[in-house]
């Protein structure tokens, strides 16, 4: 991840769902294994939170969205056409490879 709005001590949180078979084994290692390379690959820091399954806890939402919280109190919210895969990753940098759009809003 690059761009001006990233800083040294820029923290990025990710939301995962757990898995059925997470739930049944008690097994949280994907995300202490997602939470190590992204860190790795990104040298960022970064936190994947994982929400429980089950109906008792409610589900993570599919949308397709990401909020930017910075420390001045500005938040950005993006919405995604559709998932990540319009992106492909050749020598270093992301390159959009079909249609899609991103719509960037100000929420204060």
């Amino acid at each position: 991840m690059k761009g001006d709005w990233l800083a040294s001590n820029t923290q990025v949180t990710i939301h995962i769902q757990q898995l059925y078979e997470e739930y049944r084994s008690d097994d949280t290692s994907r995300r202490a294994a997602l939470e190590k390379l992204l860190t790795q690959q990104l040298g960022l820091q970064i936190k994947v939170e994982m929400h429980r399954y089950g109906r008792n806890y409610g589900t993570l939402s599919h949308s397709r969205k990401l909020t930017i919280d910075r420390q001045d109190d500005q938040v950005y919210r993006i919405l995604f056409d559709k998932g990540m895969n319009f992106l492909e990753k050749t020598n270093g940098a992301y390159q959009i490879t079909e249609s899609t759009y991103v719509v960037v809003t100000q929420q204060r």
